[in-house]
């Protein structure tokens, strides 16, 4: 996973985790995409839970705009309670940048309940139409 650039995050090490976020944020400000799931893990019953912080000292650090990306139908496909995989059809919302340079490690908070206001409208939005 090193060879493809993945950088881990120790979570049961609070200082060596500080030290691998600011190795990615810095990664990431030459230019490098990293994919995150805010959620950090998929949900029981299909409805969005709670942001993790993580990801949002990573986006402050680096400074760069996050792109939300919301994905609809795979809980259908995939439920946690399982290892099936059953026939659907997903789709991705990809939706507008958002600018995180205003936004520090004391107001990350902020962006975050800004980026799951905006992923949950889209994810809702879209159960209507499924």
């Amino acid at each position: 996973m090193r060879g493809c650039g993945y950088i881990s995050i120790d979570r049961s090490d609070r200082k060596s985790a500080f030290k691998s976020l600011e190795k990615a944020a810095d990664t990431i400000r030459n230019g490098a995409s990293v994919l995150i799931f805010p959620e950090g893990t998929r949900s029981r019953d299909g409805k969005i839970r709670s942001f993790k912080k993580g990801g949002f000292v990573l986006t402050v650090d680096s400074g760069v705009p996050i792109i939300p990306v919301v994905i609809h139908g795979t809980w259908s496909i995939m439920p946690k309670s399982g290892l099936s995989i059953m026939p659907g059809n997903v789709t991705l919302d990809i939706l507008q940048p958002i600018e995180t340079t205003e936004y520090t490690r004391k107001t990350k908070d902020d962006l975050m309940e800004k980026i799951r206001d905006i992923i949950c409208k889209s994810f809702y939005e879209g159960k209507k139409e499924e």
